[in-house]
């Protein structure tokens, strides 16, 4: 097995056109004799699709189509859909949110749960 196959193929992962980029790895997976080249190539073909996808999805979204409308295509629930594909968006502003965690956020809520892990309701 080649390097290019253990590490992955970055050119095809990452390649701009990725109905190009898809029929390059097709060639590369039928091509395969070892078996671990063709799971190498599946691997890659399986990142094009997954970038193909979040494009598509995100092309939707703008598009105005519901969490609901892209969960329906995709055979999944909305919230299935939205948890893969989507970002919170922070109600009071409609910006999407961040995973930083906010200074002191951690004190706050280890004061807000008292012993047993339970919710002191003193506390709020």
């Amino acid at each position: 097995m080649t390097d290019a196959a253990r590490k992955g193929d970055i050119d095809d992962a990452t390649e701009p056109d990725p109905a190009e980029a898809a029929g390059r790895l097709l060639e590369r997976l039928s091509a395969a004799v070892a078996p671990l080249e063709a799971v190498a190539a599946a691997r890659d073909l399986a990142r094009v699709a997954d970038q193909a996808m979040r494009a598509a999805v995100a092309g939707a979204r703008t598009a105005g189509h519901t969490w609901q409308e892209i969960g329906d295509v995709l055979g999944s629930s909305r919230q299935a859909a939205f948890q893969r594909f989507g970002r919170p968006l922070d109600p009071r502003t409609g910006a999407p949110m961040t995973d930083t965690i906010l200074p002191g956020a951690t004190n706050r809520t280890t004061a807000l749960v008292g012993p047993g892990r339970r919710l002191r309701p003193d506390a709020l």
